[in-house]
C-alpha cells in the first residue's frame, strides 16, 4: 500500500466489544489481499497495543461475520515490538502494489470522486457477484490497482 490506512476507516461497520475498540484505536493497514473466489482476506495490521489470541479470533469472527468472507488471516504487529526491532528484513507491505493518491472513490457518502460520476446504484455484497450479470455495484477502498493494455491498440483494463 502506498500509504497506510486508519483501521477504522477502512471497517466502518464493525460492531466490537469497548476493550478490543480500545485496543484496536491507532491500528493500521500496512497491507491487505481479498481473494475474491475464495472470499479470503488477509490484512497486515500495525497496533499500538499488544492484541491477546481471544481478541484476534473475536476479530477474525466479526470480519467474516459482517463482510461474508470465509476466512480471515491477520498478521498483526504491534509498535513497541517494532520499535525494539527496526533492523528487520522487509516491512509487511513491501510485495503490495501502491495505491492511487487521493483517497476514497465512493461518491454516494461524500467521498471524492476521482473518474466519471459518482455513484447513485445501491451496492451489492461481493459473494453474490459472478460473470453473467454484467455490470455490478460494489463499495469499499481501493488499495492496490492493476492496468493493463488490451490487445487492442489504445485499449486498457
Amino acid at each position: 500500500m502506498s500509504r497506510d490506512i486508519p483501521f477504522f476507516e477502512m471497517f466502518t461497520e464493525l460492531q466490537l466489544s469497548g476493550e478490543l475498540r480500545l485496543k484496536l484505536a491507532g491500528a493500521v493497514l500496512t497491507g491487505a489481499c481479498i481473494d475474491q473466489a475464495a472470499l479470503d482476506l488477509k490484512l497486515h495490521l500495525l497496533v499500538k497495543l499488544p492484541l491477546s489470541e481471544e481478541d484476534l479470533a473475536e476479530l477474525r469472527q466479526v470480519l467474516r461475520a459482517v463482510y461474508g468472507f470465509s476466512s480471515v488471516e491477520l498478521d498483526v504487529v504491534c509498535r513497541e515490538e517494532q520499535r525494539a526491532a527496526p533492523a528487520r528484513g522487509t516491512s509487511p507491505a513491501a510485495g503490495s502494489r501502491g495505491a492511487p493518491a487521493g483517497g476514497d472513490v465512493k461518491g454516494g457518502k461524500g467521498g471524492k470522486v476521482l473518474l466519471g460520476n459518482p455513484i447513485k446504484a445501491r451496492p451489492g455484497p461481493m459473494r453474490e457477484l459472478n460473470l453473467k450479470m454484467g455490470t455490478a455495484t460494489v463499495e469499499g477502498k481501493v488499495f492496490s490497482f492493476e492496468c493493463r493494455e488490451t490487445r487492442r491498440p489504445g485499449m486498457w483494463r
